[in-house]
């Protein structure tokens, strides 16, 4: 096996002998695509604004033309090679679509795609018009996991790096679960790994016929990693989900669906997620994500905080001006 590691530019590098050359690559690669995904996404004539409290990074509005962010070149034209993950907007107003798009390695997360699709997530996070995330794979493939040959590949490592190298992955996807506003996996083809992880961060998922969801990691000898373990007992309670990962289940779209993995199994499923999308994004912002938290606390937190919330959140709604004109008419 070479002793060495494969990162974006530098070329094969030993890690021990380069390991500071190393650091400071990937730190330039990652100022370089920050550069360049924040360049795609600014209106050239637009003025930065200060956002709300809850994103404390001023931002520059988004371009009402179609931004990408990706397909190898840069669109800032300063060289920076940007090429696995894509963010534009929608033809709706608040609608952002993620493509992960590296389908010649069926959009498997290495070392770039991770630096980018972590720029990506915090992109929209920073983006106060952004309502909803639609997440989707360009090619056959939503995403076939993550990258074995860059995570496990050159010299053996103390498990300590490979588990911080790990944790560095899950990461660019478990900020996807970590957005304020609602996101849809649309997931026309495999999800293995950590794609199936990416797609479980998503507040809903609507299947392809071609898709398939698998927990595949006891069939190559490794244990479940990236969230897996809790997302599948959460969705499916213990004894299923012991049952999938012992196994190294692959489900099709239909057992997925059947299971309560998947929302609903459409033959176009960017189509089925945009529309739902759009529906969302005309709904109130505060609204959505208000209802969001009040999903997540019901889900965790049992009867009595659910309740606690939702008086508050309810009080809150109802006193817009508008929600009372709607609730009480010329009864005022």
């Amino acid at each position: 096996m070479q002793a060495s590691w494969l990162l974006g530019e530098a070329g094969w590098l030993d890690p021990d002998r380069d390991e500071r050359y190393a650091v400071a690559t990937m730190a330039g690669e990652r100022e370089q695509s920050r550069s360049a995904l924040r360049g795609a996404l600014c209106s050239p004539g637009a003025t930065s604004r200060s956002p709300p409290a809850r994103r404390p990074i001023p931002w520059t509005w988004w371009s009402p033309r179609v931004a990408t962010y990706g397909s190898g070149s840069s669109p800032t034209g300063s060289g920076a090679d940007v090429q696995t993950v894509s963010l534009r907007t929608a033809d709706h107003p608040g609608v952002r679509v993620l493509t992960l798009d590296d389908p010649d390695r069926r959009n498997a997360i290495g070392a770039l795609m991770k630096r980018e699709l972590t720029e990506a997530v915090s992109i929209v996070a920073a983006d106060r018009d952004a309502r909803v995330l639609v997440v989707t794979g360009a090619g056959s493939a939503f995403c076939s996991g993550a990258h074995l040959d860059e995570i496990f590949g050159g010299p053996i490592r103390p498990v300590s790096q490979t588990r911080r190298d790990l944790e560095e992955i899950y990461r660019s996807f478990l900020a996807v679960r970590d957005l304020d506003l609602v996101t849809i996996a649309a997931v026309q083809g495999p999800a293995v790994g950590a794609g199936l992880n990416l797609a479980m961060c998503c507040d809903q998922r609507i299947a392809g016929r071609q898709a398939r969801f698998g927990a595949t990691f006891t069939r190559i000898g490794l244990h479940p990693g990236g969230g897996c373990t809790y997302f599948l007992v959460d969705a499916l309670g213990p004894q299923r989900a012991m049952q999938i990962l012992l196994d190294g289940a692959m489900l099709d779209a239909a057992r997925a669906h059947d299971l309560g993995l998947v929302l609903d199994v459409v033959d176009d499923p960017l189509a089925a997620a945009l529309a739902a999308a759009r529906r969302y994004a005309d709904l109130d912002p505060h609204l959505v994500r208000h209802v969001k938290q009040s999903v997540r606390i019901a889900a965790s937190s049992g009867l009595d905080a659910s309740v606690q919330y939702e008086a508050w959140a309810q009080a809150a709604s109802a006193s817009d001006p508008a929600v009372l004109a709607t609730l009480l008419g010329d009864r005022r």
